[in-house]
């Protein structure tokens, strides 16, 4: 490369004349032709073409050489004090800043057209020489300088939305709108189908490089929450689109996306997530009140704000479809998981985890059913007890017989610690209550039953009429007294 002497005093090119009169992109040019760093690139590029001009002929070898040497002093402009970033200055300057506005999109343009034109040529090499040039484009990229520039554009979108909050959506719409009408969307999804070992190693590597600088990662994470407050908004908006879709439609539609995803990485994921929840719930405890984990506390004033402006009717009826799917859905996965018999031993070995979870929640609902007026609660539970699917029931009720059976075949003394511990926990007059009006109603149509069993029950029944001092001994006596009546009278009748 031709190199020049250096300059004795350097200046930043262009100040004598911008200072003197106004602005102009043309003269502006000219300054940064005039710039080190573009003669320099001129120079360099000079020097390339003089010498695959000039290549295997003298004649022009000499007229090049000659040539070099009469340009040289005009092109070049070597690295000086004071003058590593004269094409920098130039762009400090507030007059290419106020009026760089009115050609930008020029420029943009031009600069689209040069890229097509280059992305184009690019697909048509040869796959060695396509990643040749790829590879040196990303060698040489600046990184920083992005990171840089991207802040400075950042602080002048917060500044603009300040003026106009809603100004890029006003900008942008328009633009994204065009953009979508010249997007062939066959061909991205045909190009993401095939990069896919290409993402999942990005995505890995994502996130290791992501745990080597855990503070900028956790200042990262904190942007979730906004970020969460726009997915809300855009799915609330999105799903009202979907429920004006027909129900065939729309059912094919996801159900055509679930039949693409990766049972395996789901796999993977569920087993990420059960640790994250496990590890949630304990922190929860630890950074909350004594009885109060921090999770309780922060989801009950979160519920309160959603149920407020939720439609008690429309959550009702989802609620009752999604009971519909979570029953299809757990028959599937317990036909499956009993393809392998270590998830039924797991289940069995934590069978009390589940019951004693839905007996409290049964607990608390029961309570704040009581608080409803009575006439209210009454006909609400007419209408849940009338709808009770009784042979779904009495089959849960024969199974049940069975497991109990073979529990006490085995571990005979299971079975009557439970009851004990049960029984204790019972308010007796409560129960009591309750007794003398359910059997009057119940034992008519439980006649079948009670003939069939009856008779084990007699033999056990009789034990209890025998006296504790319990404070019933007289009630018992009564009792007694009663069924003696009745069984002498039964005979006395038999005998006459």
């Amino acid at each position: 490369m031709i190199s020049a002497p250096e300059d004795k005093n350097p200046k930043t090119i262009g100040d004598d004349r911008t200072r003197d009169r106004g602005f102009s992109m043309g003269s502006f040019i000219t300054d940064i032709l005039q710039t080190r760093e573009c003669r320099n690139m001129m120079d360099s590029l000079m020097s390339d073409f003089l010498n695959q001009w000039s290549q295997d002929h003298s004649a022009k070898k000499v007229i090049a050489r000659l040539f070099r040497l009469l340009i040289g002093k005009r092109m070049a402009r070597p690295l000086a004090a004071g003058t590593e970033k004269q094409l920098y200055r130039l762009f400090e300057k507030s007059e290419f800043v106020e009026n760089a506005g009115k050609t930008a999109p020029d420029w943009i343009n031009c600069a689209i057209e040069i890229l097509n034109t280059f992305t184009h040529t690019l697909e048509h090499l040869p796959d060695q020489k396509k990643a040749e040039v790829v590879d040196d484009f990303f060698s040489k990229i600046d990184t920083g300088k992005i990171a840089d520039t991207l802040m400075s554009l950042f602080r002048t979108t917060g500044s603009l939305r300040s003026v106009n909050p809603t100004y890029f959506a006003e900008k942008i719409l328009p633009q994204i709108q065009n953009w979508l009408d010249h997007t062939d969307f066959g061909e991205l999804r045909e190009l993401f189908d095939n990069a896919k070992e290409d993402y999942d190693a990005l995505i890995v590597q994502l996130c290791e490089l992501a745990f080597e600088y855990p503070a900028k990662f956790i200042i990262l994470l904190s942007f979730i929450p906004g970020i969460a407050n726009f997915a809300i908004l855009f799915l609330a908006n999105m799903t009202k689109r979907f429920n004006t879709l027909s129900p065939d439609m729309l059912a094919d539609i996801l159900l055509s996306f679930f039949r693409e995803l990766d049972g395996n990485t789901a796999g993977d994921l569920l087993n990420n997530l059960t640790e994250i929840i496990r590890q949630i719930h304990t922190g929860s405890a630890l950074v909350g009140e004594s009885g109060a984990p921090r999770f309780t506390m922060d989801f009950s004033g979160k519920m309160r704000e959603i149920l407020k402006k939720t439609d008690p009717v429309f959550f009702i009826k989802a609620r009752n479809a999604m009971i519909d799917g979570k029953e299809t859905i757990l028959k599937i996965f317990m036909d499956v998981a009993a393809e392998n018999p270590e998830f039924l031993v797991q289940q069995l070995n934590h069978l009390a985890v589940l019951p004693n979870s839905k007996s409290k929640l049964w607990k608390r609902k029961i309570e704040h059913i009581e608080d409803l007026p009575e006439d209210v609660s009454i006909k609400a539970l007419k209408t849940g007890l009338t709808s009770w699917n009784t042979y779904d029931l009495a089959d849960i009720i024969n199974s049940l017989s069975r497991m109990a059976n073979s529990l006490h075949n085995s571990h005979p003394e299971v079975p009557a610690s439970f009851i004990r511990e049960f029984t204790g926990a019972l308010d007796l007059y409560e129960i009591e209550e309750t007794v003398r009006w359910l059997t009057a109603d119940i034992f008519h149509s439980f006649r079948p039953l009670v003939r069939t069993v009856f008779p084990t029950i007699v033999q056990e029944f009789c034990g209890f009429f025998t006296p504790e001092d319990d404070g019933q001994d007289q009630a018992i006596q009564e009792a007694r007294e009663m069924l003696r009546g009745f069984i002498l009278n039964e005979e006395e009748k038999s005998w006459a």
